[in-house]
């Protein structure tokens, strides 16, 4: 028999098998497109043929990590879920701080292997492609027109989720924010995509309190 596709079905196969991303994940998905895509998975009945449109749907798309999180979820069998955890990583805009995606996980065997896997896809970042200038010179732009430094913050995340940077990236980087916090945050995503980690600590003095510098020496004698 010939199945006619509705206008909306062939929307969202184009979602889940058609989207041309890029290896560099900036932009998430729509989130209408994704929700459209996400009620498609959820009313398949065949769990098979779920998980087949969950990886294929990682595979075109790009997420941020509350999207993320929403397909983890749809995934009911615990090797699977590992498995897309584990496959939806260079996906994600941001890719830091997603230690607490082990809590998905029922076994602590299972929870141990995604946080040893992902403690080395953040050691990996340096591997990244280096930041083009003309890229840097982009986000400095826009980052120009922020209001505050949650703003920057988010962008400059996204940024060193993808890229790995330079000593002399991670100053200009750094005098783009106002906060010690601010910096102290980005500083702790910059180490892992830091071309040449022995300039790390000159970082250090780029920040204003002693607190701030105490704490941020510390994160470095913990991680290196």
């Amino acid at each position: 028999s010939i199945i006619v596709k509705t206008k909306e079905e062939k929307s969202i196969q184009k979602i889940i098998f058609l989207n041309d991303t890029t290896s560099t994940c900036i932009y998430p998905i729509d989130t209408s497109d994704f929700n459209k895509a996400l009620r498609h998975i959820q009313s398949t009945p065949n769990v098979d043929r779920k998980i087949v449109l969950i990886e294929q749907f990682i595979k075109h798309n790009c997420f941020n990590q509350l999207q993320i999180q929403t397909i983890i979820e749809q995934v009911p069998f615990e090797v699977e879920k590992l498995k897309i955890m584990k496959q939806i990583l260079p996906k994600v805009n941001n890719v830091f701080n997603l230690y607490t995606l082990s809590e998905n996980l029922k076994y602590p065997l299972a929870q141990q292997s995604f946080t040893e896997y992902y403690t080395q896809y953040l050691n990996n970042l340096k591997n990244n492609p280096t930041l083009p200038d003309s890229l840097l010179k982009s986000v400095i732009n826009n980052i120009s027109s922020f209001k505050d430094d949650l703003q920057s913050l988010s962008l400059l995340k996204t940024i060193l989720s993808h890229f790995s940077i330079s000593y002399h990236q991670l100053e200009s980087f750094l005098q783009l924010l106002q906060h010690d916090q601010s910096k102290e945050e980005l500083l702790q995503c910059a180490y892992y995509c830091l071309k040449n980690k022995n300039e790390f600590l000159n970082a250090i003095q780029l920040l204003h309190f002693q607190e701030s510098k105490q704490r941020i020496k510390k994160f470095y004698e913990q991680h290196n």
